[in-house]
Formats: C-alpha cells, sequence, structure tokens
C-alpha cells in the first residue's frame, strides 16, 4: 500500500487529505491489524455486488500465467499458475484464481 500510495500519489490529493503525509507501512500495519474480518467481509461483499452489476455486460479478459518452477516440458512439473479475469475497460481486476 506504500508503495502504490508513493507511485500512484499524485492522485491522493483529489480522494483524501493526508495533512501528515503518506503513512508508513507499520501504521497500515497497525490499522489493518485492528480490523473486524467478518465486518469488512461484509462491507467488500456488499460493495462487490454493486461493481458485479456495473460489470455485467463488459467484456472479461482472461489472463494466465506460470510463476516459479520449472519448464512446461518437464515431466512432474509443479510450478504455480494463475488466472485472472480482467475488466480492460474498466481497468479493473475482478478475479484470480491458483
Amino acid at each position: 500500500m506504500v508503495i502504490f500510495a508513493k507511485t500512484k500519489g499524485h492522485v491522493l490529493p483529489d480522494l483524501l487529505r493526508l495533512s501528515n503525509g503518506i503513512p508508513s507501512h507499520d501504521t497500515f500495519n497497525i490499522v489493518l491489524q485492528t480490523l473486524d474480518c467478518e465486518v469488512l467481509r461484509g462491507y467488500l461483499f456488499a460493495y462487490g455486488k454493486e461493481i458485479v452489476d456495473v460489470l455485467a455486460e463488459k467484456r472479461i479478459c482472461f489472463d494466465g500465467k506460470k510463476r516459479r518452477g520449472v519448464s512446461p516440458q518437464s515431466r512432474g512439473n509443479h510450478g504455480l499458475y494463475i488466472v485472472n479475469a480482467w475488466v480492460a475497460e474498466n481497468k479493473i481486476c475482478v478475479g484470480q484464481e491458483k
């Protein structure tokens, strides 16, 4: 989150006021540890339904990648495969599976 804030910081003043600058990694860690996971899950689920409604008529692109491991031609290949569902028009990842 800190890296994102530093690289995309030019848009943050339009979204929120940070009078002391971008919070540190430790500050994010403390705040995230105090969140109630069930409450957060409920909010994300409700917000996710709104996003799905907006994206319902959009084209979804799928992209697969193999992370770490050996070449696909090797026997017993145990690399990590990840598939992403991406809505290019809105520039948002709507799903990811390992």
